[in-house]
């Protein structure tokens, strides 16, 4: 039987890209391009994190050792501490 998609953000993102499901955290991951933003949202309590930044984005992903990495648009990669404690990664 196929699954149902089902909106749970309305995030009105113009440029939505790069979903990422982080199964450690079991989190999805991704970037609102053009409002310079990465979002994460934790389906068991439904809630959604936005983090702003100065450029824009165009990628997330959790790596090793609960670091991540942000790519941005401009074209070079911007590795970027996502720990627990910063409140970037839950």
């Amino acid at each position: 039987m196929a699954g149902q998609a089902e909106l749970v953000v309305d995030a009105q993102a113009l440029l939505g890209e790069g979903p990422h499901w982080d199964h450690t955290a079991a989190r999805l991951y991704w970037v609102n391009i053009e409002g310079k933003q990465l979002r994460s949202y934790d389906p068991k309590t439904k809630n959604e994190k936005i983090y702003t930044f100065d450029k824009k984005i165009s990628a997330v992903v959790p790596a090793a050792a609960a670091a991540g990495y942000l790519h941005c648009r401009t074209g070079y990669t911007v590795s970027a501490k996502m720990s627990r404690s910063s409140g970037l990664l839950r």
